[in-house]
């Protein structure tokens, strides 16, 4: 299931883009959610709560009380990486977009071969990064990780807790090895005890990284400087 959401102070377009959505999906059999926002700061409250709820916002710009890229700047609080596509009437505020992160920006009225562009190339990227696979046994049964659902690998006891979006999985390895499988682009040492996913860090502040899901994960004073400078790195390269 893809979730979508569309904040927009026009209902009209709402209602247009949402029929449009459904229409391109429906043709690749790909079901779709779509919730709706007449303003962002409804969007705004609902991302604080939920921040990897969405796997695609559209975003008008030009909207009473907050602007579309400040909804954009919220939402990046929140979550690094979800694609933010604006939908708007201006190219004024296109370079504003892609300071954050913007994946694409588009002019209203926006054409089916436009939105179709953008859905299918989002659907490919998706299929690409979820992909990554990590093949680990338990109780002697060989069980397959979706990397980029893992928030965090966890050691204790000679055994491994991989904390996913769904469940938590414990397998027996040494987190040594396990780090040795895992994009090093992506995860980051934090603790003897800990290997986190990067995507998911909201904030790092007094000793801690501050996840997504408002779990805390300690950070030891040998691993400090390399954490904050892999994680600016990270930052740094999914920004260009």
């Amino acid at each position: 299931m893809l979730r979508i959401a569309i904040c927009d102070d026009e209902s009209l377009y709402i209602q247009q883009l949402s029929t449009l959505i459904k229409h391109i999906l429906s043709t690749q059999s790909q079901p779709v959610e779509i919730k709706t926002y007449v303003s962002g700061l409804n969007l705004m409250a609902f991302i604080s709560e939920n921040p990897t709820y969405f796997d695609l916002i559209f975003l008008d710009n030009l909207m009473p009380q907050v602007n579309g890229i400040n909804v954009a700047k919220t939402i990046r609080l929140y979550n690094k990486t979800v694609p933010l596509i604006f939908v708007t009437t201006t190219k004024e505020y296109a370079f504003d977009s892609y300071q954050v992160k913007a994946s694409h920006y588009l002019l209203k009225p926006v054409s089916e071969k436009e939105l179709n562009l953008v859905l299918t190339d989002y659907l490919l990227n998706a299929k690409s990064k979820n992909d990554a696979t990590l093949t680990v046994t338990l109780q002697h049964e060989i069980h397959t990780l979706t990397i980029n659902q893992v928030y965090y690998f966890e050691s204790k006891l000679r055994k491994i807790t991989a904390h996913t979006l769904a469940e938590n999985i414990v397998f027996y390895e040494k987190l040594s090895n396990l780090e040795t499988q895992l994009p090093n682009h992506q995860f980051i040492r934090t603790h003897q005890s800990y290997l986190v996913n990067m995507t998911y860090i909201k904030s790092i502040k007094n000793g801690f990284l501050i996840l997504s899901n408002l779990e805390e994960i300690p950070i030891s004073k040998k691993y400090q400087t390399t954490v904050k400078e892999a994680f600016m790195t990270y930052l740094t390269q999914q920004l260009n």
